[in-house]
């Protein structure tokens, strides 16, 4: 993929991450599971763009 590619896959992969996470977190404090999940959260969503971006011959 190119260096443009990465750069649209990383903004994705981050807003879907605010988006998602975000309002969840709003108001309460950030434990060690929490923290855990927001991580694998954001593999997951960052998988599936890349998936999806690679799929599409980026």
């Amino acid at each position: 993929m190119t260096g443009t590619a990465w750069t649209a896959l990383s903004v994705v992969s981050i807003l879907g991450w605010l988006i998602l996470v975000l309002p969840g977190l709003s108001g309460r404090g950030l434990t060690l599971p929490k923290a855990a999940i927001m991580a694998l959260t954001w593999v997951a969503i960052f998988g599936a763009a890349y998936l999806l971006f690679t799929g599409m011959g980026a």
